[in-house]
């Protein structure tokens, strides 16, 4: 290729990078109250298109308030994603234990390996309950302390 084609080309795919960044930044000036529903359309289209199920686009539906709800509670994304990633892992080991003990859900508390597991488990669930239960309250204390000299 000769060098001056070579130019003209990424000067044209600059220019064309330049006008998809325009358009790209168009669209932060269109209303989130227009925006909205056409984002939530073009999902259920596409939930829609995929096995031409409508059971489909209620179940994104359901899952879009349990959602809208997780994020009203301020639950955390990362230990949902794990649930999900782990879960499969999780399931199968624990039915490989149960076969091995005959169906004995006592060799979880009879070892001492496995008890060891869940006291950590139950210690550290407790500690990080109870933390965010001190954070929550000192974080609220200045709040109710303003509310108190304001009445």
């Amino acid at each position: 290729m000769p060098v001056t084609f070579r130019i003209r080309r990424c000067i044209r795919n600059k220019a064309s990078l330049r006008d998809t960044a325009a358009a790209w930044i168009r669209l932060l000036l269109i209303l989130f109250r227009m925006l909205y529903p056409a984002i939530f359309a073009f999902c259920c289209i596409g939930v829609f298109s995929v096995s031409n199920a409508a059971l489909d686009v209620m179940l994104a539906g359901l899952f879009g308030v349990a959602g809208v709800i997780l994020r009203i509670l301020d639950c955390s994304p990362a230990p949902l994603i794990l649930t999900v990633v782990l879960e499969p892992l999780l399931e199968e080991n624990f039915r490989r234990a149960m076969i091995l003990s005959s169906g004995d859900g006592s060799v979880f508390f009879l070892r001492r390996i496995s008890l060891g597991i869940l006291l950590l488990t139950l210690v550290l669930a407790l500690y990080f309950s109870k933390r965010k239960r001190t954070v929550t309250e000192q974080l609220a204390q200045p709040l109710v302390e303003g509310a108190v000299k304001l009445g």
